[in-house]
């Protein structure tokens, strides 16, 4: 094999990696992304009932969501000073906290979309939104679990993978004949 055929392998190689990891990034990006939608939704909506004086407690449904095998949006509303005032998000039977700074962020930003890991191997697509109302302020927290997600996400790797490794024989058998 000459010099010639080693370095167009290499380069098609290389650009096969490339695109077959261009591919992945992309589709886990939007699949990632898509796991904030109904928080984003519920959050703003729940906010802005909240901004004209509406009660938390008549908001947030009765039930409990064991955020840790549910995926189910759960929500969870904050006082001004980071205190729940109603949540129906559990994990191992308790109400779990947020980290701290979040809310710090939420209430120069608005909003704030991030990962949250209260557990181990418990992953949530949380939503903050900030709202006040003339009598009160807070936090409404809207959380889901990324399982699902993240199931998807390895399903989209193992196809890029195969992808690329088809590209690859196909590569070889070309630069071979060539």
């Amino acid at each position: 094999m000459n010099k010639n055929k080693i370095l167009l392998g290499l380069i098609l190689f290389v650009t096969s990696g490339l695109v077959f990891a261009s591919i992945y990034a992309m589709v886990q990006h939007v699949l990632r992304m898509d796991g904030y939608d109904p928080q984003i939704q519920y959050a703003e909506g729940t906010a802005r009932v909240l901004s004209t004086g509406a009660d938390p407690m008549a908001l947030v449904p009765n039930s409990s969501i064991d955020i840790s095998k549910d995926l189910d949006v759960f929500a969870s509303v904050y006082d001004d000073q980071g205190k729940i005032v109603v949540s129906n998000g559990m994990l191992n039977n308790t109400r779990p906290s947020i980290p701290a700074g979040v809310l710090d962020y939420t209430r120069v930003h608005g909003q704030n979309r991030l990962t949250w890991q209260p557990a181990n191997g418990v992953r949530i697509a949380a939503v903050v939104q900030r709202y006040s109302s003339t009598t009160t302020a807070g936090f409404v927290l809207m959380g889901r679990s990324l399982r699902e997600v993240e199931n998807r996400s390895m399903d989209i790797l193992e196809m890029a993978a195969l992808g690329w490794v088809g590209s690859l024989v196909f590569i070889g058998l070309f630069v071979y004949f060539i």
